[in-house]
């Protein structure tokens, strides 16, 4: 599966994002079921439950600021880019990493 990557760099911190045509979505919404999924993926894996809620928390925060719109690359700059407008570098970086988590496990 050929995929292009995006790098997003923060304070020497690079992540990720693998994207076809929007992001790594096949041209969909992120669906509650995917979130769900998601979330018992990290179960199964034995993450602690506060790292699965930080993660769970930060894909619906992501999904409802798409407002039901398909994650394109676009959309996620323009979200990377409020974020770091809210938070500080560090937070910003974990939530990409919570979000690039959501995109490598959906891909």
């Amino acid at each position: 599966m050929t995929a292009s990557i995006y790098k997003f760099c923060l304070s020497g911190a690079i992540y990720m994002v693998k994207r076809k045509e929007a992001v790594n979505m096949k041209l969909q919404s992120i669906t509650e079921k995917q979130i769900q999924k998601f979330r018992k993926y990290f179960v199964n894996e034995e993450k602690s439950n506060a790292t699965i809620e930080k993660y769970i928390r930060d894909v619906t925060a992501f999904v409802k600021w798409l407002g039901g719109e398909i994650p394109r690359k676009e959309r996620v700059i323009q979200y990377k880019e409020r974020l770091i407008a809210q938070y500080k570098t560090a937070s910003v970086n974990s939530i990409l990493f919570s979000l690039n988590m959501f995109f490598e496990y959906a891909d």
